[in-house]
């Protein structure tokens, strides 16, 4: 399949619990655009992405990967989570900052075989490579569902839920 840009595609998150996509649990692909970055080279997504509160946990993610479809589909590309995997617990919410996910068509080499001789064309193959090191997944909450004293909510910090 050939990947023009700029890409519109759906953002899947893959745990390293089930060694497989989140399923369930409030989760759902989120859909993304992804256009040039100041280089003229890579993309990147235009607009923070955030997924539904987890109903539950839907444990360690540890990649995003790039779909053609909402559901189902056709793999384009899967990405590390940087600078390191994160936990998605009950009322988390995962997001993806807007730029925090950016890659570009790059070649490269074939293995030996079938159709994998000589160079350029034939010896290389188009695939889908993270710019910066990885993705940049982060956490936040539903603020609804915690109660925190006043003045002291945060993005980064997280409250006791309500008794």
């Amino acid at each position: 399949m050939a990947i023009t840009f700029p890409l519109a595609g759906y953002v899947g998150l893959h745990t390293q619990t089930t060694d497989a996509e989140v399923v369930g649990k409030g989760y759902v692909r989120r859909a993304a655009q992804f256009n040039y970055c100041a280089d003229g080279v890579a993309v990147a997504n235009s607009r923070t992405l955030a997924w539904p509160m987890a109903t539950d946990q839907w444990g360690v993610i540890d990649f995003t990967q790039l779909w053609d479809s909402l559901t189902g589909g056709t793999l384009l590309g899967t990405f590390a989570a940087s600078p390191q995997p994160i936990m998605v617990d009950r009322y988390d919410i995962a997001r993806i900052p807007a730029g925090g996910m950016a890659f570009a068509s790059v070649s490269v080499p074939r293995g030996y075989g079938t159709g994998s001789f000589g160079s350029w064309r034939y010896g290389t193959r188009q695939t889908l490579q993270a710019s910066g090191g990885g993705v940049r997944l982060e956490i936040t909450f539903d603020r609804s569902t915690h109660v925190c004293a006043p003045g002291t909510w945060e993005e980064d910090c997280q409250c006791e839920l309500a008794a």
